[in-house]
């Protein structure tokens, strides 16, 4: 899959929409297999190859909006999705209540403790009975 082509949208729409695929372009190096903003460093997240593999089904990562980095222009991977810029899931899920879909602790820059910054948790199931 194209790493800008899922990235479109608000975060809160993307956070909630499986991905289809099990190997995505790593959002870490934007596919490039090198470090931004390096001299030809390998990529640590997908080893230079350009692409990872997630289990399916997965979401694109609230916490860090997919982009892969803890902030903006660091070379410091995110810590939910480990570089990766996709989330495995478990189908049912709904947008956490806690942080709204976010990712992010209310009042802080930490993740999420309800949802481990993914913006979604897994949904009850009620019995038919």
């Amino acid at each position: 899959m194209e790493w800008g082509s899922w990235r479109r949208g608000t975060a809160a729409k993307r956070g909630r929409e499986v991905v289809p695929g099990r190997i995505f372009s790593c959002a870490f190096c934007r596919g490039t297999g090198v470090l931004p903003r390096s001299k030809g460093i390998q990529c640590p997240v997908c080893r230079g190859a350009g692409s990872v593999e997630v289990d399916p089904p997965a979401i694109i990562c609230a916490y860090c909006g997919g982009r892969g980095e803890a902030n903006p222009q660091t070379n410091i991977t995110c810590i939910v999705c480990r570089g990766k810029g996709v989330v495995p899931v478990k189908e049912p899920f709904t947008e956490c209540r806690q942080c709204r879909g976010s990712g992010i602790e209310a009042n802080s820059k930490l993740p999420c403790l309800a949802c481990r910054g993914k913006g979604v948790v897994q949904a009850l199931v009620q019995a038919k009975g």
